[in-house]
C-alpha cells in the first residue's frame, strides 16, 4: 500500500501530468460569475494573471484552487415567521446557507452508521476454550474412530467453529466536515421548506398526547417530524412518546442521520 501511494503521489505531481491537469481546467476556471464575492480575499484574476505572466501556470492553478467562491445571496441571512405567529427570526447565513454537499452528507452517515455497529455475543473458538491439544486417543491400535483434542468444535465443551468475533467497526472522521455536514443538512431542509421555527411556549404542555399532537398536525399533517427543543422536559417527552411519526431530539444530540431519516424538522428559538 504505501508504493502504491508512493507511486501516485510521484505520477501526480509529475510535471507533464501537471501540465495536462491545469491545461484542461484551465480554459473553464479562468471567468467567474459576476454575482460572486469572495471573503475579503484578492479576486482570483489577478493572483493568477500575476502568476501567469511568470510562467508559473502550476502555481497559478493552485492558487485559484485555494479561493472560496460563493454566489452574493449565500451571505443574507434567512429569515422565517415562527410556526402560528407574525414573528419574524433571522437564521445566520453561515449555518444556513451552505450549498448542498452530497459527498458530505454520505461520509457522514457512513461514519455514524459504522460506529453504531456492533457485534452481539462473541463465542470462544477452539484456541480459546480450556482444554488439553493433545490427542485423547493413539490414531491406530484401539480399533476406535480417529479423534483429535479435546477442544475440536465437534466435540461436546469444545470451541465453536467460525463463530462471531468481537470486531471494532469504528472510524474516523474530521471534526470540520462532521460540522460541515450539520450545516449542510440544515440548509437543505431550510431550502426545502421543510424546516419550521417554534417559540418556546410550543414546550407548554401537561403531560397529554392529544392537545401536543394537534400542534404537530398544524404544521405537517401526515409525515415524519423530528423535534429538536433545546432541553425538553419529561412532561414534553411523555406527550410526544405515544405520537406516530413524531421524535423528540435534545438539541445537544442533533445529527445528520436523525434529520435525513425524517421528512421535517422542527426546532425552537434560542
Amino acid at each position: 500500500r504505501r508504493v502504491r501511494r508512493a507511486m501516485l503521489r510521484r505520477a501526480l505531481w509529475c510535471p507533464a501530468v501537471m501540465r495536462g491537469v491545469v491545461g484542461r481546467r484551465w480554459t473553464t476556471t479562468t471567468t467567474v460569475p459576476a454575482n460572486v464575492e469572495f471573503f475579503g480575499q484578492p479576486q482570483p484574476e489577478a493572483v493568477v494573471e500575476e502568476l501567469e505572466a511568470k510562467g508559473n501556470r502550476e502555481k497559478a492553478f493552485q492558487e485559484l484552487g485555494k479561493k472560496t467562491v460563493r454566489p452574493a445571496e449565500l451571505f443574507e441571512d434567512a429569515v422565517v415567521t415562527l410556526a402560528g405567529t407574525e414573528t419574524t427570526k433571522r437564521l445566520p447565513w453561515r449555518v444556513f446557507k451552505e450549498p448542498l454537499r452530497i459527498d458530505v452528507l454520505h461520509a457522514y452517515v457512513t461514519w455514524q452508521r459504522a460506529n453504531r455497529r456492533q457485534i452481539g455475543n462473541p463465542v470462544k473458538g477452539r484456541s480459546d476454550v480450556r482444554g488439553s491439544g493433545r490427542k485423547i486417543r493413539p490414531q491406530k491400535g484401539m480399533g476406535m474412530a480417529r479423534v483429535g483434542p479435546i477442544r475440536s468444535p465437534i466435540r461436546r465443551g469444545g470451541g465453536k467453529a467460525h463463530g462471531p468475533k468481537k470486531r471494532d467497526f469504528s472510524q474516523k472522521l474530521n471534526k470540520t466536515t462532521r460540522k460541515l455536514a450539520l450545516r449542510v443538512v440544515l440548509s437543505a431542509k431550510l431550502r426545502e421548506g421543510n424546516l419550521a421555527v417554534v417559540d418556546a411556549a410550543f414546550d407548554d404542555t401537561d403531560g397529554k398526547t392529544n392537545p401536543f399532537a394537534a400542534k404537530f398536525k398544524a404544521l405537517w399533517p401526515t409525515a415524519s417530524i423530528l423535534y429538536v427543543p433545546h432541553e425538553p422536559s419529561d412532561l414534553v417527552l411523555r406527550a410526544a412518546k405515544n405520537i406516530p411519526h413524531v421524535d423528540v431530539l435534545p438539541a445537544v444530540g442533533l445529527n445528520v442521520f436523525s434529520v435525513l431519516t425524517h421528512k421535517h424538522l422542527v426546532l425552537t428559538e434560542a
